[in-house]
Protein backbone atom coordinates (compact mmCIF):
# COMPACT_ATOMS: atom_id res chain seq x y z
CA UNK A 1 0.00 0.00 0.00
CA UNK A 2 1.56 3.11 -1.08
CA UNK A 3 1.91 6.19 1.75
CA UNK A 4 -0.82 8.57 -0.40
CA UNK A 5 -3.34 5.54 0.20
CA UNK A 6 -2.41 4.73 3.55
CA UNK A 7 -3.09 8.32 4.80
CA UNK A 8 -5.67 9.78 2.37
CA UNK A 9 -8.34 10.28 4.68
CA UNK A 10 -6.10 11.67 7.39
CA UNK A 11 -4.96 14.30 4.72
CA UNK A 12 -8.58 15.35 3.43
CA UNK A 13 -10.68 18.41 4.00
CA UNK A 14 -12.93 15.95 5.78
CA UNK A 15 -11.11 15.11 8.48
CA UNK A 16 -9.60 18.89 8.85
CA UNK A 17 -13.22 19.80 9.40
CA UNK A 18 -14.08 16.83 11.18
CA UNK A 19 -11.07 17.80 13.91
CA UNK A 20 -12.42 20.97 14.07
CA UNK A 21 -15.53 19.95 14.70
CA UNK A 22 -14.57 18.59 17.55
CA UNK A 23 -12.61 21.10 19.06
CA UNK A 24 -15.43 23.65 18.26
CA UNK A 25 -18.40 21.71 19.42
CA UNK A 26 -15.80 21.31 22.98
CA UNK A 27 -15.09 25.01 23.20
CA UNK A 28 -19.08 25.83 22.23
CA UNK A 29 -20.38 23.55 25.38
CA UNK A 30 -17.87 24.50 27.85
CA UNK A 31 -17.91 28.48 26.81
CA UNK A 32 -22.12 28.05 26.38
CA UNK A 33 -21.91 26.35 30.20
CA UNK A 34 -19.98 29.09 31.82
CA UNK A 35 -22.22 31.69 29.87
CA UNK A 36 -25.54 30.83 30.06
CA UNK A 37 -26.11 27.76 32.39
CA UNK A 38 -29.81 27.73 32.30
CA UNK A 39 -30.15 26.50 28.53
CA UNK A 40 -27.95 23.86 26.83
CA UNK A 41 -26.29 24.58 23.74
CA UNK A 42 -28.86 22.62 21.43
CA UNK A 43 -31.62 24.49 23.27
CA UNK A 44 -30.21 28.02 21.87
CA UNK A 45 -29.61 27.07 18.66
CA UNK A 46 -32.96 26.15 18.70
CA UNK A 47 -34.25 29.27 20.12
CA UNK A 48 -31.98 31.67 18.30
CA UNK A 49 -33.51 29.57 14.57
CA UNK A 50 -36.92 30.65 16.31
CA UNK A 51 -35.88 34.37 15.85
CA UNK A 52 -34.18 34.29 12.89
CA UNK A 53 -37.08 32.17 11.23
CA UNK A 54 -40.26 33.68 12.57
CA UNK A 55 -43.48 31.19 12.15
CA UNK A 56 -41.23 28.61 10.73
CA UNK A 57 -42.76 24.88 11.68
CA UNK A 58 -41.25 22.06 13.96
CA UNK A 59 -40.18 20.01 10.80
CA UNK A 60 -38.45 23.01 9.04
CA UNK A 61 -36.96 24.00 11.93
CA UNK A 62 -35.47 20.15 12.35
CA UNK A 63 -34.23 20.62 8.84
CA UNK A 64 -32.06 23.53 10.32
CA UNK A 65 -30.48 21.77 13.58
CA UNK A 66 -29.56 18.55 11.99
CA UNK A 67 -32.04 16.85 14.40
CA UNK A 68 -35.03 14.24 13.83
CA UNK A 69 -38.20 15.38 14.65
CA UNK A 70 -38.80 13.67 17.88
CA UNK A 71 -35.49 14.80 19.12
CA UNK A 72 -36.37 18.79 17.65
CA UNK A 73 -40.16 18.23 19.98
CA UNK A 74 -37.98 17.39 23.19
CA UNK A 75 -36.01 20.78 22.60
CA UNK A 76 -39.31 22.37 22.40
CA UNK A 77 -40.46 20.95 25.40
CA UNK A 78 -37.86 22.13 27.46
CA UNK A 79 -38.09 25.82 26.01
CA UNK A 80 -41.63 26.00 26.27
CA UNK A 81 -41.84 24.53 29.92
CA UNK A 82 -39.08 27.61 30.62
CA UNK A 83 -41.11 30.65 29.28
CA UNK A 84 -39.10 31.17 25.99
CA UNK A 85 -41.51 29.92 23.12
CA UNK A 86 -45.36 29.01 22.54
CA UNK A 87 -46.62 27.06 20.33
CA UNK A 88 -49.63 26.97 18.27
CA UNK A 89 -51.08 24.88 15.45
CA UNK A 90 -51.80 26.76 11.98
CA UNK A 91 -52.32 25.23 8.74
CA UNK A 92 -50.07 25.21 5.68
CA UNK A 93 -51.53 23.26 2.35
CA UNK A 94 -54.47 22.07 4.10
CA UNK A 95 -52.39 20.44 6.21
CA UNK A 96 -51.92 21.07 10.12
CA UNK A 97 -48.46 22.22 11.07
CA UNK A 98 -46.95 22.97 14.50
CA UNK A 99 -45.64 26.40 14.88
CA UNK A 100 -43.54 28.37 17.55
CA UNK A 101 -43.49 32.02 18.42
CA UNK A 102 -40.97 33.42 20.69
CA UNK A 103 -42.09 34.98 24.51
CA UNK A 104 -40.55 37.95 25.99
CA UNK A 105 -38.29 35.63 28.28
CA UNK A 106 -36.91 34.15 25.24
CA UNK A 107 -35.66 37.26 23.15
CA UNK A 108 -34.37 38.56 26.36
CA UNK A 109 -32.36 35.00 27.01
CA UNK A 110 -31.75 35.17 23.21
CA UNK A 111 -30.00 39.45 23.23
CA UNK A 112 -28.33 38.56 26.93
CA UNK A 113 -26.59 35.04 25.69
CA UNK A 114 -25.66 36.81 22.46
CA UNK A 115 -24.06 39.79 23.71
CA UNK A 116 -22.52 37.40 26.46
CA UNK A 117 -21.24 35.82 23.40
CA UNK A 118 -19.65 38.26 21.41
CA UNK A 119 -17.96 39.21 24.05
CA UNK A 120 -16.20 35.58 25.02
CA UNK A 121 -15.55 34.83 21.14
CA UNK A 122 -14.24 38.99 20.31
CA UNK A 123 -11.78 38.56 22.99
CA UNK A 124 -10.64 35.21 21.11
CA UNK A 125 -7.19 35.58 19.84
CA UNK A 126 -7.70 33.91 16.58
CA UNK A 127 -4.20 35.10 15.08
CA UNK A 128 -5.63 34.76 11.84
CA UNK A 129 -6.34 38.10 9.92
CA UNK A 130 -10.49 39.00 9.08
CA UNK A 131 -9.59 38.47 5.26
CA UNK A 132 -8.89 35.08 6.12
CA UNK A 133 -12.05 34.09 8.35
CA UNK A 134 -14.00 35.72 5.79
CA UNK A 135 -12.54 33.44 3.15
CA UNK A 136 -12.75 30.30 5.59
CA UNK A 137 -16.62 31.53 6.39
CA UNK A 138 -17.16 31.66 2.57
CA UNK A 139 -15.61 28.22 1.55
CA UNK A 140 -17.07 26.48 4.46
CA UNK A 141 -20.76 28.18 2.90
CA UNK A 142 -19.52 26.55 -0.63
CA UNK A 143 -18.72 23.12 0.70
CA UNK A 144 -21.91 22.90 2.37
CA UNK A 145 -23.87 23.83 -0.22
CA UNK A 146 -22.47 21.29 -2.56
CA UNK A 147 -22.69 18.74 0.22
CA UNK A 148 -26.70 19.74 0.85
CA UNK A 149 -27.41 18.30 -2.85
CA UNK A 150 -25.37 14.59 -1.73
CA UNK A 151 -27.08 13.88 1.76
CA UNK A 152 -29.82 12.58 2.50
CA UNK A 153 -31.80 13.83 5.61
CA UNK A 154 -34.17 12.10 7.20
CA UNK A 155 -36.26 14.10 8.77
Amino acid sequence: MTEHIKNCFTESVYYDLQETARYTKLMWAQTFKKICPELKGVEFGALNMLMQNPGICQRDLAKIILKDRAGTGRVLDVLEAKGYITRKTDTKNNRLVRTMEITKAGTQMIENTNKKLLEVFGAFPYNIPQEEIDNIHASLKKLRDVMSKVVKIQI
